[in-house]
């Protein structure tokens, strides 16, 4: 089973080669790496970057560069459209992957994707202490809808999620300029279920003063489209408020 980790990128020389040392560590070999950068304005420092990860790689990867910013969600589109693998998971630019996250992901794929209205495999995200974000499912491996599951146990958490392949694809194009994966996991989510498993799939270092998290002026450079967006998400979880 081939899976395809897609990395979007924007000013990222600071942090994307923490990114590739935790690919080049998976235990699984068999996958792909998809970068799409969304118009870094950094002098090419990220571009070059990109293109010295690529030449020195042991393992396939895809690059493509915008030539003007959309911030998400053509970048997504972008990578969902170059994908060859079984299964597709989002490696933002400045986390790291677990050495056993694509084996594990891999392992659960095979057992419940026979049920074809389950989308993805979700696992949990560690900080850089390895502390977890957000409690724990209540039990290891649940098969639930994502918005029952978030307001059932009322786990709003930094998730890791491995989609299937197929299904993205015929969902993606909600993914507009300005849009988050956010809305993907709710849409998603009106007719398929995710299997959710406690396994930590990412470490999300909220250290970074570049993250999305700590930097608002990213957060927001789109409020319109935020605005559509969060609305959109609401009036599909609106049953389980």
């Amino acid at each position: 089973m081939l899976i395809s980790v897609f990395t979007p990128t924007y000013r990222s020389s600071a942090t994307l080669e923490t990114s590739y040392a935790s690919l080049e560590a998976q235990t699984n070999k068999k996958f792909e790496w998809i970068i799409v950068d969304d118009f870094s304005d950094d002098d090419n420092q990220t571009k070059n970057l990109i293109q010295r990860l690529q030449e020195k790689a042991t393992f396939p990867v895809k690059t493509f560069f915008f030539n003007e910013n959309h911030f998400g969600g053509a970048s997504m589109a972008k990578a969902v459209e170059l994908a060859q693998g079984d299964l597709f998971v989002i490696l933002d630019h400045d986390d790291q992957l677990t050495s056993h996250s694509l084996q594990r992901a891999a392992e659960l794929a095979k057992k419940y994707f026979a049920k074809k209205d389950v989308a993805g495999i979700v696992g949990r995200s560690e900080d850089e202490n390895h502390v977890l974000i957000g409690k724990k499912f209540p039990q290891d491996v649940t098969v639930d809808y994502e918005g029952h599951l978030r307001y059932a146990t009322g786990i709003f958490a930094e998730f890791a999620t491995f989609f299937r392949t197929s299904v993205l694809r015929e969902h993606v194009s909600i993914m507009k300029k300005g849009f988050t994966y956010g809305v993907l996991m709710a849409t998603l989510s009106k007719g398929h279920k995710m299997v959710f498993v406690n396994d930590v799939f990412r470490i999300y270092d909220t250290a970074i003063e570049t993250s999305y998290t700590n930097t608002p002026s990213v957060r927001t450079r789109y409020p319109k489209e935020q605005l559509e967006m969060n609305l959109i998400v609401m009036d599909i979880y609106k049953k389980y408020f």
